[in-house]
């Protein structure tokens, strides 16, 4: 039986925060038909999730203080947003049982809420949705 992938599930595209970014966590790949969860560190327990089209915006959009704890990028241009609380935050869908979403991928990244009330953004990934795995 042949196992294949189409591109790397969860590859890092840029750093939220260089040399301080959040690990946005992928721990199993995206697959049709199966429940696929993202998480990363939020030490107040509040984050989101920013999903848009891959690739993201030709230019990462700067942010800084006071919202943010440090400099840094946006890489997603955001289509949805959604709430992921938690420590970590922790956001879990699941993907429709559909052969054609097979290969599509989207760019996702995380901003969690640090204990002193601002916030820090994770690396941005793209994920592709993979074939299921086998046995089911």
């Amino acid at each position: 039986m042949d196992t294949w992938e189409l591109t790397a599930p969860c590859d890092v595209v840029g750093r939220g925060h260089p040399g301080g970014g959040l690990p946005l966590s992928c721990p199993h790949p995206p697959e049709i038909g199966a429940r696929f969860c993202l998480s990363f560190p939020s030490p107040a327990s509040e984050g989101c999730l920013a999903i848009g089209p891959a690739p993201g915006p030709i230019a990462p959009l700067s942010v800084g203080p006071p919202v943010f704890c440090a400099g840094g990028f946006l890489h997603v241009t955001p289509l949805a947003v959604f709430s992921a609380p938690g420590n970590p935050a922790l956001w879990c869908q699941r993907l429709p049982d559909e052969p054609s979403l097979l290969g599509q991928s989207v760019s996702v990244q995380g901003v969690g809420r640090e204990a002193g009330g601002c916030f820090r953004l994770t690396d941005a990934v793209v994920v592709t949705i993979q074939p299921p795995s086998f046995p089911r």
